[in-house]
């Protein structure tokens, strides 16, 4: 079965985790025998990375592929690429976040205090609403998986889409695989309380909740990890080590067994798939009485949230241990997508 992926950006030497969510299905898809070739639109020129054929933006004839898998669509590339050269393709959308969302509603901005713009709201309207127009004229060939039940319910509240699709899923992103190979490392030398790797410059992320909570423990020790540019408008606590670089993923492993527990509030995700990887390594992790975190840890026994606005008791894990979770290894995520896949392929051919 042959598949093309459309995706903004993909992995490469330069930038290797750009879009790792998607990497880590495609080569999945490999591994259980899909062939697949993926078009970024970022890319300037083809080339190879761990055996996935990665193309840059150039005319593919949509009879060499059984489907076409979108993630994150967006009107400027994937919706006039699909118009211009797939229009009778069988269509995956998979729906993560801010395509499908009024960002200007929706995300809380930068540290910087920069507004959104009139123009960018305006955009915001003409983005949905083209992305609704398209979704009405190829509903019939669209089958959409959200990878939350937040995720499909704003999706619902942005795009207004009136009816239902006949075919749409909840499947969340998968964690990357180093995170269910390996676990925490209760036992191990520990040089922080907790540890945060996030960017630094939008309030999305909650840093400034993480130097709050460190102000209220002086005697917890926070390692920070990011680029960005928040020291220039909050001060950063003492009790908190700033590591200004970007980690790797056996670095990640390598920090958080340094670490008694990661801290990663939130204001705003669909999934949160760095939380998920830090639940499924094994660590103590803390973050945000957000719906979607409500959602997506219920039932993991090491995570536990906090409030974002009013400073709480930070939770005691000293005493307790957990079993390992692995809700989103790719089993419970990335099987289903290709068992979908396999799905709507022999539906196809039945018809």
């Amino acid at each position: 079965m042959k598949i093309l992926v459309l995706c903004e950006a993909y992995p490469e030497k330069t930038k290797p985790y750009q879009l790792m969510y998607v990497h880590t299905r495609v080569r999945e898809y490999l591994k259980q025998g899909l062939d697949v070739t993926v078009l970024s639109f970022r890319a300037n020129d083809d080339y190879e990375i761990d055996g996935v054929q990665v193309k840059k933006e150039q005319r593919l004839n949509a009879g060499d592929f059984d489907l076409v898998i979108s993630h994150a669509p967006n009107i400027r590339n994937h919706i006039r690429y699909i118009f211009r050269y797939l229009k009778k393709s069988q269509i995956v959308f998979f729906i993560h976040g801010h395509e499908a969302l009024d960002v200007t509603k929706y995300y809380p901005g930068r540290y910087d205090g920069t507004k959104y713009p009139i123009s960018r709201k305006c955009l915001e309207v003409i983005k949905l609403t083209c992305l609704r127009l398209f979704l009405n004229q190829f509903s019939k060939q669209i089958h959409m998986i959200y990878v939350s039940k937040w995720m499909k319910r704003h999706f619902y509240k942005n795009v207004k889409f009136k009816k239902a699709f006949l075919s749409e899923n909840i499947i969340a992103n998968s964690v990357n695989e180093c995170y269910v190979s390996a676990s925490w490392d209760r036992e191990s030398e520990k040089k922080f309380d907790y540890i945060t790797i996030r960017p630094l410059n939008e309030k999305k992320y909650a840093v400034d909740v993480v130097l709050e909570y460190a102000k209220a423990n002086p005697s917890k020790l926070f390692a920070l990890y990011g680029e960005g540019n928040i020291f220039e408008y909050i001060e950063k606590p003492e009790n908190v080590i700033h590591f200004e670089k970007f980690l790797f993923e056996n670095e990640i492993v390598k920090v958080l067994n340094m670490s008694k527990a990661a801290f990663m509030p939130t204001r705003l995700d669909a999934q949160g798939v760095m939380v998920c990887e830090m639940a499924t390594f094994g660590i103590p992790t803390v973050t945000s009485n957000i719906d979607v975190c409500k959602e997506i840890f219920s039932e993991i026994d090491n995570v536990a949230l906090i409030d974002n606005e009013s400073i709480q008791p930070l939770p005691d894990f000293e005493q307790t241990k957990f079993v390992k979770n692995l809700k989103y290894c790719s089993e419970n995520t990335i099987n289903r997508e290709i068992k979908l896949i396999n799905d709507l392929k022999r539906n196809e051919d039945l018809t």
